[in-house]
């Protein structure tokens, strides 16, 4: 799964959506600790591909942008993406 990939009616990404604020307390304190999980995991992957993740999944920036930003090409950049997202999928999976 991607963070960036749109979830339900609104295309809203994945980031969009835990970071809504839940009506009833019990979605809200859910919502909570998987931003927490997903923060934790994040600070365990490698600077370049925590970087990468971050400007694409948290920010929204396109490729080309995160490539001018970091100095780098924009494949360089899918590459980043790719295994930076590999990382911290087994970084959440192993905090289960």
């Amino acid at each position: 799964m991607s963070l960036d990939s749109t979830q339900g009616q609104a295309n809203q990404t994945l980031i969009a959506t835990l970071a809504e604020s839940s009506q009833n307390p019990e979605q809200q304190t859910l919502a909570h600790e998987r931003e927490l999980a997903l923060r934790s995991a994040l600070q365990k992957v490698g600077r370049a591909y925590r970087e990468t993740v971050i400007l694409r999944d948290i920010e929204g920036f396109t490729y080309e942008e995160i490539a001018t930003t970091l100095g780098i090409n924009v494949g360089t950049v899918k590459s980043r993406l790719a295994r930076g997202r590999q990382e911290l999928k087994r970084k959440l999976e192993g905090s289960l």
